[in-house]
């Protein structure tokens, strides 16, 4: 048992990594662009006006981004992209396509084999978070070294233009916003600023009465209040434009791609893999036989109690 059974296993799994042949992961590592406060002055104006738009966006959350990878719209536009790789090194001929070409996916319309070839590229993706470090790690496993590469790029590219026009978007809706009230506020401030004009001409003595000394002190603090908050919407305002047009990368690459790629798999990992879980298998099968036997022989008389009773329970069920 303890000859035949790991080599068994060693020679089944050599064959399977045989047939599966080597495979290669490629590795990378990126951190979330960390916020600036225009969401928080922006949240906080937007409170000023009794509008609660919550806690602000959750993409600064190592958790959204692992999430977003796996998300079907990332796989989904993965797969389709075009991708040219070369399949064995020291090769001329080139694969070219998406990735239902280059897998060869099958089915009976065009949506099914785009389905079947996303749910492939998701067993090939492992996505892994570190909190401490606000770290989000990919890895992409593929038949071929350059695919790996590609595939593991091309998703680190489709994240980063998703939370992009994410802002983009938000800043658009932030600018309509600001743009409103920065034009109601205009309007207030002009408002209060002719009160406190047509008061001065009414009252050019006002000093000498302490009731309009403290009617002008009013006047004035309504002017200043909607000056303020007028000056703080078009800083919002210009900084909401700028925002809107950005195409700056919202993520920050630690690990490329390219740098970390590791083959795996073959017929020698696989088959030293098999001997030792071969050699666990058989280690536990004589065990349990050797435990069974030294029962037998010290305590006859329960082990053939155990023994009726093991054979007695499948007819009880019966």
């Amino acid at each position: 048992v303890l000859l035949g059974v790991p080599f068994l296993v060693a020679l089944a799994s050599a064959i399977g990594g045989l047939i599966r042949g080597p495979h290669y992961t490629s590795r990378s590592s990126f951190a979330p662009q960390a916020s600036d406060d225009r969401e928080s002055r922006f949240l906080g104006l937007a409170a000023q006006f009794g509008l609660n738009l919550g806690r602000g966006t959750p993409t600064q959350s190592v958790d959204f981004y692992a999430e977003l990878l796996k998300s079907q719209e990332v796989l989904r536009a993965a797969v389709l992209t075009r991708y040219r790789v070369v399949p064995q090194r020291r090769s001329a001929d080139t694969v070219e396509g998406s990735l239902v070409d280059v897998y060869r996916v099958k089915g009976g319309t065009v949506e099914e084999r785009v389905a079947r070839a996303t749910d492939v590229l998701a067993d090939q993706i492992s996505v892994k978070t570190d909190i401490k470090a606000g770290l989000v790690k990919v890895s992409t496993t593929t038949r071929w070294a350059g695919l790996a590469v590609h595939l593991n790029r091309r998703l680190l590219e489709l994240v980063n233009d998703f939370n992009l026009r994410t802002q983009q978007t938000q800043a658009g809706q932030e600018r309509a916003f600001v743009e409103r009230r920065m034009q109601q506020a205009q309007s207030d401030l002009e408002a209060a600023e002719g009160e406190l004009e047509t008061f001065l001409r009414r009252n050019r003595r006002y000093q000498d009465s302490p009731q309009l000394v403290f009617e002008a002190a009013r006047l004035q603090r309504r002017v200043d209040l909607r000056q303020q908050l007028y000056v703080s919407l078009a800083q919002s305002y210009e900084q909401a434009r700028i925002q809107e047009v950005r195409n700056t990368p919202v993520i920050t690459i630690i690990d490329r791609p390219e740098v970390s790629v590791r083959r795996s798999g073959g017929v020698v990992p696989a088959g030293a893999l098999g001997l030792v879980i071969g050699l666990l298998l058989a280690g536990t099968w004589v065990f349990v036989e050797e435990h069974l036997t030294r029962e037998r022989v010290e305590k006859p008389e329960e082990y053939r109690e155990f023994q009726r009773l093991r054979h007695r329970g499948p007819r009880r069920r019966q």
